[in-house]
């Protein structure tokens, strides 16, 4: 009984820090980039440079915000 907890301790601090590091790679991302993501194009389907100038601050904003909060 003893190994299987040392088992799925193991198994469950792996996933805490895979977890970790993935949100750690979207929230560096999120903080650095200048203007939004592939999907966010798919979904607006603009170009980031027909996007106003206010709206542009305004994502690159909610972005910052996003990745400081992850």
């Amino acid at each position: 009984m003893g190994s299987a907890m040392n088992w799925s301790s193991r198994a469950s601090i792996l996933c805490y820090i895979l977890f970790l590091l993935f949100t750690i790679t979207f929230s560096v991302i999120y903080l650095f980039r200048q203007e939004f993501m592939p999907w966010h194009v798919a979904i607006v389907e603009h170009d980031w440079a027909e996007i106003a100038p206010g709206i542009q601050s305004l994502i690159l904003g909610l972005m910052k915000a996003l990745g400081g909060a992850w």
